[in-house]
């Protein structure tokens, strides 16, 4: 919070906020604001969600926080949370237009991963990384391998600014948004509306031998609004069902459980641990002939869904921890790529056990 009288803004520190990118540029401009709600009340793990959301080109970059535990805490303070904004501390650092940085905040540190003037990946730690979850850090966030530095940087000194670096949006206004679709079928309907008045009352005028005439002919106008009407309506539903068919990119579990089982010769392996969430998959196998390993790997990569395939180091050698990644709206099949080749990945072993990749990190 600022100091002063009265407080102006209440900051809250990264450590008590989750932060992630959405990308809604699949979903009509009008259904946004609704999609981006249903995501982050599925994301959310709290009974009552603060956010602040930052809108650019169909994406949206939101953090949220617990927003009872932080009304509990300006109330403490003698401060009404109704008369006070509410702005996450990373608001208030300078933002960047490319690149990696690991910054000191109010409470341990966050590494940022930055790409054109957007702010694409956040993880903190309460106290500097070690290799092994900096490494996991910018393979989540999805960089190349050689645009990944192989150990954290320097942390960088906080540096405030007098306001945020981007104005929040909220989900209520976003909602208010008149739909296109909407006005289009309303201006026409004030047109034919106006139209058949002005023609009933000249027929009307010249004629009262005609008036039935006019009345039929407002009858068989007033019949056609009604279908228009009814075609539009039919038309928004649809694009509000296919929106929430995009919604979600990614197969279910149990379909994609089956499929990598499909892929384990019988009598085999063991499935031991299983981890997927938001397109990313973590698996570990007991094996029954460690030999095996270069042959899952390569039948993995010759899914047509599967993406970054990779085989994990593990002191045991008959124990084999994988990772991948799925291809939106990929079809979930066994068919093999169009190249002939599985795509080239890390060579088993390179990369830190999913435990030691984790540790200390929260996103």
């Amino acid at each position: 919070m600022q100091r002063g009288l009265p407080p102006t803004e209440w900051v809250i520190a990264r450590a008590l906020c989750r932060f992630r990118r959405f990308d809604l540029r699949a979903i009509p401009k009008a259904q946004q604001a609704q999609g981006l709600g249903l995501q982050i009340s599925q994301w959310s793990p709290y009974p009552r969600t603060g956010r602040a959301i930052v809108m650019k080109d169909g994406l949206a970059q939101v953090w949220i926080w617990d927003a009872e535990l932080v009304e509990a805490a300006q109330r403490a303070s003698g401060v009404d949370p109704r008369r006070i904004a509410t702005v996450p501390e990373p608001l208030l650092h300078p933002a960047r237009a490319e690149g990696v940085r690991l910054l000191h905040s109010l409470e341990g540190y966050e590494g940022q991963v930055w790409r054109q003037g957007q702010l694409v990946s956040s993880a903190w730690w309460p106290d500097i990384p070690d290799e092994a979850a900096w490494r996991n850090f910018l393979r989540d966030a999805s960089l190349p391998p050689g645009a990944q530095p192989p150990r954290p940087p320097q942390a960088e000194a906080v540096t405030w600014l007098p306001r945020p670096w981007a104005r929040p949006v909220s989900l209520v206004s976003a909602t208010n948004v008149p739909r296109l679709e909407a006005v289009v079928v309303a201006f026409a309907a004030f047109m034919l509306i106006t139209a058949t008045f002005w023609f009933g009352a000249q027929a009307y005028q010249l004629s009262a031998a005609r008036a039935s005439l006019g009345q039929a002919l407002q009858q068989s106008e007033r019949a056609a609004g009604q279908i228009l009407a009814v075609r539009g309506e039919a038309l928004d539903r649809l694009a509000r069902v296919e929106a929430f068919h995009k919604l979600d990119p990614y197969p279910d579990a149990l379909t994609l459980m089956a499929r990598v089982g499909q892929l384990i010769p019988a009598g085999t392996a063991t499935l031991r641990e299983w981890e997927y969430d938001n397109g990313r998959l973590k698996f570990v196998l007991n094996l029954q002939n460690p030999v095996l390993t270069s042959d899952l790997v390569k039948s993995l990569q010759a899914v047509t869904a599967f993406d970054q395939v990779q085989a994990h180091s593990s002191p045991n050698p008959a124990v084999l921890p994988l990772s991948l990644v799925l291809v939106p709206h990929a079809p979930l099949d066994l068919a093999v790529k169009q190249d002939g080749a599985a795509r080239a990945d890390r060579p088993a072993g390179t990369e830190p056990t999913r435990e030691a990749a984790s540790k200390n990190a929260r996103t």
